[in-house]
C-alpha cells in the first residue's frame, strides 16, 4: 500500500512579477508521516505555456523541487509541474507586467549591424563582445557609430548584471529564510513529538503501577481468604472433636448407670 503524500508550495513566484527577472517557487514534498519524499531529478519536469518565450530550471533535493524560471513577454503564463509523468499538482496560473524583452538563446550569436556596416557579435552566458574595426576615416571631432553602440550595450549589460547579481540576492536570502522557518517547524514537530512520547511513557507507567497495585491487592485478598479458610476449618476439626468427646462421655456415662443398675439388681436378688 502506497503512502499518501502532502505538498507545500510557497515562492514569490506563485504570483508572478515583471518581465526579465527571475521568479522562484519552492514545492515541499513529503509523506503523511512528515518523512522526507526521494525524488529522482530525471522524473520531474515542468512546462509554461504563454504568450512569449521562457527560461527555466529546476533544482531538487531530498523532499524539495525549486523552479527558477524567467519570462521575455507580459501576459498570463500556465505552470504545470510534472512527476513520474504526472501532475504534481492542479496547474495554476501567474501573471507578468513589464516591457518586452529581447530573447536570446544561450550561446547563440546575435549579429547587429549599424548603417555604416560595422559588425558587432554579442554571446550570452557569458556575455563576451567581439568588434571587428574597420577604418572608415572618421575625423577626432566626429564620433564612431559602431563604438557608441558598443559603449550603450556595455552599459546595459552592466545595469543587467548588476540586477541580476541584486536579484540572485534576494532569492537566495529569501530561501535562507524559508529553509529556517522549515528548520523551526521541524524543530517544532520534533519537540511535541517529544512531548507526546513521554506522555505516552508516564501514562504506561501510571497503567504499570496501577496494575501492580492491583496485583498486590489481589495477592493480599487471597492470602486474607486463605487464611479466613484455614481458620474455619480448623474451627470445625474443633467442633467435631468436641463433638466426639461428649459422645465419648455420654457412653460413658450409659455404661456406668447401665452397671449401676445391674449392681442393684444383683444386690436386690442377693438380699431376697
Amino acid at each position: 500500500m502506497s503512502k499518501s503524500r502532502k505538498i507545500r508550495v510557497t515562492g514569490p513566484g506563485l504570483k508572478g512579477g515583471t518581465t526579465g527577472t527571475e521568479a522562484s517557487i519552492f514545492f515541499h514534498l513529503s509523506y503523511r508521516d512528515n518523512s522526507k519524499l526521494e525524488i529522482d531529478p530525471k522524473e520531474v519536469k515542468a512546462t509554461i505555456d504563454g504568450p512569449g518565450k521562457t527560461k527555466q530550471h529546476l533544482e531538487t533535493g531530498e523532499g524539495k523541487i525549486d523552479f527558477h524560471y524567467t519570462v521575455y513577454e507580459p501576459g498570463e503564463y500556465t505552470i504545470d509541474i510534472m512527476m513520474e509523468g504526472k501532475s504534481l499538482m492542479r496547474p495554476f496560473k501567474v501573471k507578468f507586467t513589464g516591457d518586452s524583452i529581447p530573447y536570446f538563446k544561450p550561446n547563440s550569436i546575435l549579429e547587429v549591424v549599424e548603417d555604416v556596416s560595422i559588425p558587432i557579435v554579442i554571446q550570452e552566458e557569458p556575455v563576451q563582445v567581439f568588434e571587428e574595426t574597420i577604418n572608415l576615416g572618421y575625423s577626432q571631432n566626429q564620433k564612431d557609430p559602431g563604438q557608441e553602440q558598443q559603449k550603450r550595450y556595455e552599459e546595459e549589460q552592466k545595469r543587467q548584471e548588476e540586477k541580476r547579481r541584486h536579484e540572485e540576492h534576494e532569492r537566495q536570502e529569501e530561501q535562507k529564510r524559508h529553509e529556517e522557518l522549515i528548520r523551526q517547524e521541524e524543530q517544532k514537530r520534533q519537540e511535541e513529538q517529544k512531548r507526546q512520547e513521554e506522555k505516552k511513557w508516564e501514562e504506561e507507567l501510571k497503567w504499570q503501577e496501577e496494575n501492580r497495585r492491583l496485583q498486590e491487592q489481589k495477592r493480599h485478598e487471597e492470602i486474607i481468604r486463605q487464611e479466613e479458610q484455614k481458620r474455619q476449618e480448623e474451627q470445625k476439626r474443633q467442633e467435631e472433636k468436641k463433638w466426639e468427646e461428649e459422645l465419648k462421655w455420654q457412653e460413658e456415662n450409659r455404661r456406668l448407670q447401665e452397671q449401676k443398675r445391674h449392681e442393684e439388681i444383683i444386690r436386690q436378688e442377693e438380699q431376697k
